[in-house]
């Protein structure tokens, strides 16, 4: 159930399936962040592994840190961060906690609407610079992160980041690879039905459309339709089958042909 929950709210951040189960960018991009940011917790707070950013009245940094026993009684000290792994997207809307309404006001400032493993590598990169001796050792691999992250970023529909970039014909191609990458990814297409739709645009996007069309007829349950017309049941009813028969379209071979 949490793992749809997490699925749900960033599908409906930013359009697209959970990327750090279906891109490859984004698992390389989120792991060379993470080395980049205990580098700089070891600069800041002298311990790369120690939790600072889990603050205990959040009300939800519990599940995410242990203390050492070994440390002194000052509760700020010895916390261990045990999971560092990108949560649930925070939409502006569904606070899920106090701490949470200060990173939704931020975000507004910052023109974001939804805040989700949103890192500045403009920020990381003056930071390097200016460190320049710590990251000695991380030049190539920052610049390998400002690649991957504007990849995974590039393959997302995300409408609150790219605005009116999405019209751009570049960036919607872009979009499209990733979704046929998730689909392989996530086994809805094997190696020939990638190949074919990766060939031509309108199979990939009636490809999409019959995946997202399951999602008409709860849409028209709230506009009242079909209301007691029994014999339109079936017809409003038909969307819901739509990722049924489109994975025997795919086992059949049709999208490979």
């Amino acid at each position: 159930m949490g793992r749809r929950i997490r699925n749900l709210f960033y599908g409906v951040g930013f359009q697209a399936p959970f990327s750090l189960q279906s891109l490859a960018a984004a698992g390389r991009s989120q792991a060379l962040w993470q080395k980049f940011i205990r580098r700089a917790a070891k600069i800041e707070l002298g311990a790369e592994e120690l939790a600072r950013q889990y603050e205990w009245w959040s009300l939800k940094s519990q599940p995410n840190a242990m203390k050492r026993t070994a440390s002194d009684p000052d509760p700020r000290a010895g916390l261990v961060a045990v999971d560092f792994r990108a949560g649930m997207a925070l939409l502006p809307f569904l606070p899920e906690c106090p701490a949470d309404i200060k990173l939704i006001l931020r975000g507004f400032r910052r023109g974001r609407l939804v805040q989700f493993d949103k890192g500045d590598v403009g920020k990381l990169e003056k930071y390097a610079a200016a460190h320049a001796s710590d990251f000695a050792d991380l030049r190539e691999a920052l610049e390998t992160l400002k690649r991957e992250d504007k990849t995974y970023r590039d393959s997302l529909v995300d409408v609150t980041y790219h605005h009116i970039r999405l019209f751009g014909t570049k960036l919607r191609r872009l979009i499209m690879a990733g979704f046929r990458e998730s689909w392989r990814v996530r086994n809805m297409t094997d190696e020939r039905a990638a190949s074919r739709l990766e060939k031509s645009g309108d199979l990939s996007l009636l490809f999409l459309l019959m995946d997202l069309a399951s999602l008409a007829t709860p849409a028209l349950l709230l506009l009242a339709w079909p209301g007691r017309t029994w014999w339109q049941y079936p017809v409003w009813a038909l969307p819901l089958f739509m990722p049924f028969i489109r994975r025997l379209w795919v086992r059949s071979g049709r999208v490979s042909e």
